[in-house]
């Protein structure tokens, strides 16, 4: 498990006798090899006015940790960019809201280890019975991924708003990359163990290996447009979708649209570590059993897998591999822009 390392940092513009009212929060991530002053010291470059760190605070997952703050103080940002309008107030607000943040996350580790562990471990064949805590975490699980799910189909509707908008001539640039490919070459693999079965079978290799597969158990037909625990995605994706369906196609519109996207990418990441950490929790209740009754299931046995090295064959048996070759159908790529303006990161 990836537990991304690193510090968020909080730096201010010195004026005399304190500080300016922009703060920029930022991270470092313990695996690049920074710090916080180093990131300090290039942000000085071009700024007028002496920067310091008033804050570093390490915590794991830093990603969603940064993420989130800057979703809970988007009011206060000046976009685009990592800097925030802050008073001294609001700055203490956002330090103890990190700390909160970092010790929760913190406080997850171990579950994340031990579900790292039995995941190496045979299960039994029985499931455990279903327990008070067991069933908390199998709620936010679901109702967190029931957030992820309208994220992504409000995204999927605007991608297809703003390619309808760009067939009509509108200027959507600014929020989307749309591009055409021609299709990519791929070896039909089904043809070529076909034609080639005895070239296939030197080829692959077959080990046993432990399979892990953990699933939860679905509830039909639920709805979570109504829990608190995810209000938030709630109102931005309804937000979104009522904008979608409103068509309007002038500037004003679409800057509101991607302001309100921008949102969204920005709760994806924090909702996806909650996610996560109650998959976590679930896994290390199920223990060495093979699930929860009603709640989920995570059997683990060894299995014959056989695994076939299809670049190795590509390489020795070119002519072969051409002979086996199709041209994929072409395919339009739709890149939503993560930023604000023509040269913002896309996603």
């Amino acid at each position: 498990m990836d537990q991304d390392r690193g510090e968020i940092y909080f730096i201010r513009e010195q004026l005399a006798g304190g500080y300016s009212e922009f703060t920029k929060i930022g991270l470092v991530r313990e695996k690049d090899g920074r710090s916080s002053a180093d990131r300090t010291k290039e942000h000085q470059t071009g700024n007028p006015r002496p920067l310091v760190s008033v804050k570093e605070i390490p915590t794991v997952f830093v990603s969603a940790v940064e993420n989130t703050l800057h979703r809970e103080f988007a009011s206060r940002r000046i976009l685009p960019g990592e800097w925030f309008r802050l008073d001294g107030n609001q700055l203490s607000e956002a330090i103890a809201r990190c700390q909160n943040l970092a010790a929760t996350y913190e406080a997850s580790i171990p579950m994340f280890e031990e579900a790292e562990r039995l995941k190496g471990l045979p299960s039994s064949a029985d499931l455990l019975p279903v327990s008070e805590e067991a069933q908390s975490w199998w709620s936010s699980h679901r109702c967190l991924t029931y957030g992820l799910k309208q994220i992504s189909s409000v995204f999927t509707s605007y991608k297809a708003f703003l390619v309808d908008a760009k067939a009509r001539g509108v200027t959507v640039d600014a929020y989307v990359n749309i591009s055409e490919s021609s299709g990519r070459q791929t070896i039909d693999k089904a043809l070529f163990r076909k034609n080639y079965l005895e070239i296939v079978q030197s080829f692959t290799v077959t080990a046993m290996k432990l399979s892990d597969k953990f699933s939860i158990t679905p509830v039909k037909g639920e709805d979570f447009s109504n829990d608190e625990r995810i209000s938030d995605v709630i109102k931005a994706t309804a937000a979104l979708a009522s904008a979608v369906t409103r068509a309007d196609e002038s500037k004003q519109a679409l800057d509101a649209m991607h302001q309100i996207y921008l949102e969204l990418i920005g709760l994806q990441p924090s909702l996806k570590k909650q996610v996560e950490i109650a998959e976590a929790n679930l896994k290390a209740a199920c223990g060495t059993h093979a699930g929860i009754e009603a709640i989920c299931t995570w059997p683990r046995a060894e299995e014959e897998i056989s695994t076939t090295d299809w670049d190795a064959i590509k390489d020795a048996y070119p002519v072969e591999s051409a002979a086996c070759t199709r041209m994929g159908n072409p395919s339009q790529s739709v890149v939503l822009k993560k930023g604000s303006g023509p040269e913002s990161d896309e996603d």
